[in-house]
C-alpha cells in the first residue's frame, strides 16, 4: 500500500474531519461540480431505489424509509399563501415559556442551524470522499478538483445573502361538562389522559373522521368530518365537512394535496380534527447524476413535504373553524393530559445528509411548526442534537414533539415544541411523561417530561428486545414497567476447508422478559422466562399486577406480582388454545380478552371473545369464550369472515358500565348451487352481554355491502342513554340496546 493509500484510509477511518479537508478549507465536492439541475423533491421511490445500493444505519436502531427531500429553493415570500399551511416564515421564534420551570434536559439543543449544517455536511463530507475515491471521480475524471477556489466562492455567495437579509432564523437561541346524557368514551389506557378515535360522541351528537372513495372519479380518496345530531335514538340533524378546505390548500399543474385525515377529539366544547397533509409532485422523464449514482425520475406523482395538521372546530351541526396547527412529520400519537395541553408526535424523515446542498435551505434539514397558516422553523435550541453526532450513512430522522393548549373554548395555541433525532416508536403518556419506546434487538427508552405545556427530554435507556404496543409499558408508584419479547441468534463459524470458514446466525428461540426500572431507566428487578420460546401477544397491568400472554402453539396467561419491584414473581399460568391480542379489565374479578382461536397444535382458526376470572391472580380460570371461523363450508360454498378489531382494539364497544361488548364483522359469501355462482358481502354488527358467566347474545345490525363496500363497512358502535349507534361512512344506524332492532338511520 503507498503512502497515498494509507493518507485515504487514515481519513475516512478517522472519527473526525481533517483539517486539510474540514469545510473551511474545502467545498462540498457536489455542489458546483454536479449537474446544475437541482433536485426540487426527492420521491419515496427514488430515495428507496438509491438507498437500496447502500446500506443504511438508521438513527436510534430502526429502519426507516425517506418521506422525501425537502424542498431545495430557499424561501420566497412572494410564493408562499397566507392561507397555505404550507406557507413559511423565515423567522422562527421560540415558544414562550410557561411560569413554572422547566426541568433540565438530558440532551443539548443546537447552538444554531449552522451548526446543526455543520455536523451534518461534516458527514456527507466522509461519504462523499469514499464515492470521490472509490467510485471514480466525476469531477473531471481526476485528482485536480479546485478545493480551495469553490470553497471561497460559496463563502463570497454566503456573505452576500447575509447582506441581502438571507439569514439564519432561530439562531438567537378539562373536558367540558357532558350534560345530562350517558353515553361511551374511548377507553383510556391512563386516568384522564385521553386518546383519540375516529368516532366521538357528546351525548347530542355523534363525530365520525372518515376517508371516503369517490367511486365516481376512479375511487379517489377524500378525507371529511361526518355530523349527525341524536335524540331518543332519532337523528334529527347532520353535517358533512371536507377537512382539506378548512387546511386553504390550493393545487397547481406541478402539485396537488393529499389530505389523509386520522383520529379526532371532543374537548371542552372543540370538535378538534388530526390528520395529515402531503404536496404530491408530478415527476418528470429525466435522469440526474446525483452523489456518484444514477437516478431516473420517471412521470407520475410521488409525495413530499408530510405534515400532521389539527383543525379545530365548534361543535353541533353547524361547525365553525376556530384555528389549525401543524408540525412536520408522519402522524404517529395524541393525547390530551388533565391541564388540556394536546401533545402530538411525528416522525419526520428527510434524505441522507448529502442531500443538504446549502446552510439556508433550511426547509432541507429543519423541520417547521405552525399556528394559523404560519410555518415556522423549529428554533435551533429546541433541536436537540445527539451526543455522539452523526454517523455516516444515517438517515435524517426527527421524533417531533407539538404542544397545542385546548384548555381556553375558542383558542388553538402552542405551547411548546420539541424535536431530537430518532424515530419515536411506540408511545405511553401519563399525565406527567411521555415515552417512547423504539427498536427491534434493542427498545430505545426516551422518557420526555410533561410541565404546563412544556416539553423536556430527562431520561434516556434500553432493553433487550422489542415491546408489541403501548400496553407493554406502565408507570407505577415511581417505576417503569416494561414487558419486552428477545429473540436469540447464535453466531457459529463453519469450516469450508483449511483456508476458508463461512459465518452464520442461527434463530435459538425467543424470551419474554418483565424489566421495572426507576424513572432513570435504571433496572430495579427483571423477570426473564415468561413463556419461554413464545412471543408476547398482549399485556395488561393492573396496579402492582401483571397479566401478559404469550403465544406459540397455545396461550399461556401470566399473572405476575410486581408488589416488590425488586422481585417480580409469577402468580400463575393460565393455558388455553389461541391467544388473547387485547386485555382490558371488565370488572373487579373479570378480565376481558380479544384474540385469536386456534387449536391445540397452535393453527390459526379465527378470532373470539373470552372472559377471564382474574379474581384471584394465584388461580386464574376462562369462564366462556365465543369463536367466529375465519372460513366454514355452506351448502356447497364457502363462508368466510374477518373483523378490524383484529388489528385496531378501538373498533370493539367495550363497556361493563351497560353490560355491552360489540364488534363489527365482514362476512364474505362465495355459493355455488345449480352451477351459478354469485358473491355476497355483509357487513355486520354484532353485540354481547355477559351474564351468570356466560356470554349472551343480545342481536345485531347488517347490512348488505355492494360497490361502496369501501364506505359502507360498519367501524365503530358508540351507546347514548337507552340506544345504541353503529357507524359507517355512508350510514349511522340507531338501534334499541335491549333488544338490537333498528329505529332510525341517516345517510351520507
Amino acid at each position: 500500500m503507498n503512502s497515498n493509500d494509507e493518507r485515504i484510509r487514515d481519513m475516512l477511518d478517522s472519527p473526525e474531519i481533517p483539517q486539510e479537508l474540514s469545510p473551511e478549507r474545502i467545498r462540498e465536492m457536489l455542489d458546483e461540480k454536479a449537474p446544475k439541475k437541482k433536485r426540487k423533491n426527492i420521491s419515496k421511490t427514488v430515495t428507496r431505489a438509491v438507498a437500496g445500493t447502500a446500506a443504511c444505519a438508521v438513527i436510534a436502531g430502526t429502519s426507516v424509509y425517506f418521506a422525501g427531500q425537502r424542498n431545495n429553493n430557499k424561501f420566497d415570500e412572494t410564493e408562499a399563501s397566507s392561507n397555505s399551511i404550507f406557507s413559511v416564515k423565515p423567522e422562527a421564534s421560540a415558544s414562550e415559556d410557561s411560569d413554572s420551570e422547566r426541568p433540565d434536559s438530558i440532551l443539548q439543543g443546537a447552538e444554531s442551524y449552522r451548526q446543526i449544517y455543520n455536523l451534518l455536511r461534516s458527514k456527507a463530507l466522509k461519504e462523499d470522499l469514499y464515492s470521490f475515491f472509490n467510485f471514480g471521480n466525476k469531477y473531471n475524471n481526476g485528482y485536480d478538483y479546485d478545493y480551495a477556489t469553490d470553497i471561497a466562492a460559496e463563502e463570497t455567495a454566503m456573505a452576500k445573502d447575509d447582506e441581502n437579509g438571507i439569514i439564519q432564523p432561530g439562531d438567537t437561541a378539562a373536558d367540558a361538562s357532558k350534560g345530562e346524557h350517558n353515553f361511551s368514551e374511548t377507553y383510556n389506557q391512563e386516568e384522564n389522559v385521553l386518546e383519540a378515535d375516529i368516532v366521538k360522541t357528546d351525548g347530542d351528537c355523534i363525530y365520525l373522521v372518515t376517508q371516503k372513495a369517490d367511486i365516481q372519479d376512479d375511487y379517489s380518496w377524500d378525507s371529511y368530518l361526518e355530523i349527525a345530531q341524536v335524540n331518543s335514538g332519532k337523528f334529527t340533524d347532520s353535517a358533512v365537512i371536507r377537512l382539506a378546505d378548512a387546511l386553504g390548500l390550493e393545487d397547481s399543474d406541478d402539485f396537488m394535496h393529499d389530505v389523509s385525515v386520522r383520529e379526532m377529539y371532543l374537548y371542552n366544547d372543540m370538535v378538534v380534527v388530526l390528520g395529515t397533509v402531503s404536496q404530491i409532485y408530478k415527476g418528470v422523464h429525466d435522469f440526474e447524476i446525483y452523489n456518484g449514482m444514477c437516478d431516473c425520475l420517471c412521470g407520475g406523482w410521488y409525495d413530499s413535504d408530510t405534515s400532521v395538521f389539527v383543525s379545530v372546530y365548534t361543535k353541533g351541526t353547524d361547525p365553525k373553524l376556530i384555528g389549525t396547527y401543524t408540525q412536520d412529520g408522519d402522524f404517529n400519537d395524541v393525547r390530551i393530559t388533565p391541564d388540556g395541553t394536546m401533545y402530538i408526535v411525528s416522525d419526520y424523515y428527510s434524505g441522507q445528509p448529502s442531500y443538504v446542498t446549502k446552510e439556508y435551505n433550511y426547509t432541507e434539514y429543519i423541520p417547521e411548526y405552525g399556528v394559523n397558516g404560519s410555518r415556522e422553523f423549529i428554533p435551533a435550541e429546541r433541536i436537540m442534537l445527539p451526543p455522539g453526532g452523526f454517523t455516516p450513512n444515517e438517515a435524517l430522522c426527527y421524533t417531533i414533539i407539538g404542544g397545542v393548549d385546548l384548555s381556553e373554548n375558542g383558542k388553538v395555541a402552542n405551547t411548546d415544541i420539541l424535536s431530537f433525532t430518532g424515530n419515536s416508536g411506540s408511545v405511553y403518556c401519563t399525565a406527567e411523561n411521555i415515552y417512547l419506546a423504539c427498536g427491534y434487538d434493542e427498545t430505545k427508552l426516551t422518557r420526555i417530561a410533561l410541565t404546563n405545556g412544556m416539553i423536556t427530554p430527562v431520561a434516556e435507556g434500553s432493553v433487550e428486545g422489542y415491546v408489541k404496543d403501548q400496553f407493554s409499558m406502565s408507570e407505577y408508584d415511581g417505576y417503569f414497567r416494561i414487558a419486552v419479547t428477545n429473540e436469540k441468534w447464535d453466531e457459529r463459524i463453519e469450516e469450508i476447508d483449511e483456508s476458508s470458514s463461512v459465518a452464520s446466525t442461527t434463530f435459538s428461540g425467543t424470551d419474554n422478559i418483565l424489566y421495572v426500572m426507576d424513572m432513570d431507566f435504571n433496572e430495579v428487578g427483571k423477570l426473564a422466562g415468561i413463556g419461554k420460546g413464545e412471543t408476547i401477544k398482549s399485556v395488561s397491568f393492573s396496579g402492582s399486577t401483571a397479566y401478559i400472554v404469550t403465544f406459540r402453539q397455545t396461550d399461556p396467561l401470566f399473572s405476575i406480582d410486581i408488589s416488590d419491584p425488586t422481585s417480580p414473581k409469577i402468580l400463575d399460568e393460565f393455558k388455553v388454545t389461541g391467544f388473547s391480542s387485547y386485555m382490558q379489565q371488565w370488572q373487579d374479578g373479570l378480565l376481558f380478552g380479544f384474540g385469536t382461536s386456534a387449536t391445540e397444535t397452535g393453527s390459526v382458526t379465527g378470532f373470539k371473545l373470552t372472559m377471564f376470572d382474574n379474581f384471584d391472580p394465584n388461580s386464574l380460570r376462562d369462564l366462556d369464550t365465543v369463536e367466529f371461523d375465519y372460513w366454514e363450508k355452506i351448502n356447497g360454498g364457502s363462508l368466510s369472515r374477518d373483523t378490524e378489531a383484529s388489528y385496531d382494539r378501538k373498533a370493539l364497544l367495550i363497556a361493563p358500565e351497560k353490560n355491552l361488548i360489540g364488534l363489527p364483522i365482514t362476512i364474505y359469501t362465495n355459493s355455488n348451487q345449480y352451477g351459478d355462482e354469485s358473491h355476497k358481502e355483509e357487513s355486520v354488527f354484532a353485540f354481547y352481554a355477559f351474564e351468570d358467566g356466560k356470554f349472551v347474545k343480545l342481536g345485531e345490525l347488517s347490512k348488505t355491502l355492494d360497490d361502496y363496500t369501501i364506505n359502507g363497512k360498519f367501524r365503530r358502535a358508540v351507546y347514548i342513554d337507552d340506544h345504541v349507534y353503529v357507524i359507517s361512512a355512508s350510514e349511522f344506524i340507531a338501534a334499541d340496546i335491549a333488544t338490537i332492532t333498528k329505529t332510525d338511520s341517516v345517510s351520507f
